[in-house]
């Protein structure tokens, strides 16, 4: 196995033991891996205690297991960069941009966008600091809180900081609201409606019969590496959705929609040459495909899904503005939340 595949398999198979278990190794129901039980149990406590054990723990766990593999495999990478005459494996990334000044670009773009960010870490600041009382009294917060492993995802936090929560369609990702209907099987029926009513192809019949879904409540998700994943076979008809699936739905009908998407992306490009049917590495695909599920996610289209049942508010009034902030919000919590950490990741 390479230090590669070795790696991905310590990442996804890494478990921390429940709270108050000592001795997890052979009972499986006490062990919590990352997917799907850490992300979840990390989007729905409030207790600070639970959270910070639950990032403490798989922060050194994953940490001690992964490192000394991650060390070697960056030192080789590096090694091999520098004999094709690139300074590091970033030289080589960044020279696919085309852009000699790349990272004073991406600076240049953070820096626009930085103001915006700082007004919603302030906003979202005083929120946790009200829920918590005591967790932290500086500008800083203190990184379990926010409810996501890596802190580059603050979707958790929209249910209790929504700007409009009176709003009768802003519980619309509420578990209550979605648990009747949202099932794996749901989720990739209503994202194929979406992109056939857009003008692109249906989901072949190898992919239903190829896909994986394991879903928490059956028992049986931990049999599997559970990074939700989307293949193609490069034989034009053979693609496939992989994923394990738990009750955090908002979470789990956005990763449908991406890997849908990038079916679709892969069914498009199906008749091109090879060199031109691989994943684009400059982000254009991944962009394009974001665009789309953001626009799946705005009211008018949950509406046409079913997924708000009200009736539309009265364009132009108060409540359509506030039910278009609430969005805003919304989005703004996976995406703007993001930016930090893929920036500091990628300065890493």
């Amino acid at each position: 196995m390479c230090i590669r595949d070795s790696l991905r398999t310590l990442h996804s198979t890494a478990f921390i033991c429940a709270t108050g278990i000592a001795n997890c190794g052979q009972q499986p129901g006490d062990r919590l891996f990352l997917e799907p039980e850490l992300v979840e149990l990390m989007a729905k406590s409030a207790d600070p205690s639970v959270l910070q054990y639950l990032w403490q723990r798989w922060h050194e766990t994953v940490g001690s297991t992964v490192g000394p593999s991650l060390r070697r495999h960056t030192a080789i990478s590096n090694a091999i960069a520098r004999r094709n005459h690139f300074q590091d494996l970033g030289a080589v990334w960044r020279s696919l941009y085309r852009d000699a000044n790349l990272q004073r670009t991406v600076e240049s773009l953070w820096n626009q966008i930085l103001p915006l960010y700082e007004q919603m870490h302030t906003y979202v600041r005083r929120v946790l600091y009200t829920r918590y009382p005591g967790s932290f009294n500086t500008s800083a917060v203190p990184v379990h809180l926010f409810g996501d492993m890596f802190a580059s995802n603050w979707l958790p936090l929209y249910a209790n900081s929504m700007p409009y929560p009176k709003i009768s369609t802003a519980s619309v990702w509420s578990d209550e609201r979605l648990s009747n209907n949202c099932t794996v099987e749901y989720l990739l029926k209503i994202a194929e409606k979406f992109f056939l009513k857009i003008g692109l192809l249906p989901m072949t019949a190898q992919f239903w019969n190829s896909s994986i879904v394991r879903d928490k409540r059956d028992g049986h998700h931990n049999t599997m590496e559970c990074q939700a994943e989307s293949v193609d076979f490069f034989n034009r008809i053979d693609y496939a959705f992989k994923s394990c699936c738990g009750t955090y739905l908002a979470r789990d009908f956005l990763t449908t929609f991406q890997h849908v998407g990038q079916v679709e992306c892969a069914m498009i490009c199906a008749d091109q040459r090879l060199k031109f049917r691989e994943d684009d590495k400059s982000g254009l695909r991944e962009a394009i495909i974001n665009m789309v599920v953001l626009t799946a996610t705005a009211p008018l289209q949950l509406r046409e899904m079913g997924l708000i049942r009200e009736a539309p508010f009265e364009r132009g009034s108060s409540l359509e503005a506030k039910e278009g902030l609430n969005f805003l919000y919304f989005t703004a919590l996976q995406k703007l939340a993001s930016l930090p950490f893929a920036y500091a990741a990628d300065l890493y």
